[in-house]
């Protein structure tokens, strides 16, 4: 057992896809109160794939309470290649809410923020976002510092997709 174990640390880096996409999906199903992810426009995430698409509609339908947050600078790759995740946000707009960073943190979060929090204590993170390596962590110190960096850039963060402008409204 290593130490990490021994402790109850659990960090594990990932470099494959394959890996990436199930730790997040993985994610997505322990999830109990709150998803929050980030990333420039999710175009290497799987948000259209139909496991995902079905263990986001049970967290959503699980809790009237349960909420999906996204962080995105660029929203066209959501809107044109991601109609699975499209129809999710269209039935449940209630619950899901995407936010744009402000200008003056777009390059700096275009780099940086590549991630996925769950419920606070799990976090799931691209190390830059044109590469699929990255590290998946269920140690709440780790996660705590990306937390606060989330809460931060959400607060200082405009209103992004909206059904209204997708043409998705009544």
């Amino acid at each position: 057992m290593s130490l990490e174990q021994q402790l109850g640390l659990q960090a594990t880096p990932f470099e494959t896809r394959a890996a990436f996409d199930e730790y997040f999906l993985k994610g997505v199903q322990q999830a109990q109160h709150e998803i929050w992810l980030a990333d420039h426009d999710f175009s290497r995430w799987p948000l259209n794939q139909a496991d995902v698409e079905n263990a986001l509609v049970r967290f959503l339908q699980t809790s009237r309470a349960n909420r999906l947050r996204l962080l995105i600078q660029s929203i066209q790759p959501l809107q044109s290649q991601m109609p699975r995740f499209m129809r999710l946000f269209r039935n449940y707009g209630h619950a899901i809410e995407c936010r744009n960073p402000p200008e003056h943190l777009a390059n700096r979060f275009s780099e940086e923020y590549s991630l996925m929090i769950v419920d606070r204590i799990v976090l799931l993170r691209r190390f830059q976002r044109n590469s699929i390596r990255g590290v998946h962590e269920q140690q709440p110190s780790a996660v705590g510092l990306w937390v606060d960096q989330y809460e931060s850039l959400w607060g200082e963060s405009s209103s992004g997709l909206t059904g209204t402008v997708l043409g998705l409204g009544a």
